[in-house]
């Protein structure tokens, strides 16, 4: 399985606690580097928009994010972790 070099769009990552639901890839205007923009976040905290770099992902240790099987929202053993997300999904996450 190939690794990926760079953050994609429509894809959440995971760093130990922390998510990052990367929305778009494009360069900074300012000086032509690439950035990840999409909204950083603790599960059960608000999220907070945000760009990432190059840097972050080389030093991030980020994987994709484990999906819930019943929404396809980000999740790990105790459920879905968007607080927004649909709540008629099964498993019944205290989280929203």
């Amino acid at each position: 399985m190939a690794t990926a070099d760079f953050f994609e769009t429509d894809t959440t990552y995971q760093r130990r606690r922390w998510l990052f639901q990367c929305l778009a890839v494009a360069p900074n205007p300012f000086n032509g580097e690439i950035r990840a923009v999409g909204f950083l976040y603790r599960p059960g905290e608000p999220a907070t928009a945000t760009a990432l770099d190059p840097d972050d992902w080389a030093h991030g240790e980020w994987i994709p994010a484990p999906e819930c099987p019943h929404c396809a929202a980000p999740a790990d053993a105790s459920g879905c972790h968007i607080p927004q997300h649909d709540p008629r999904c099964p498993t019944r996450d205290p989280h929203f």
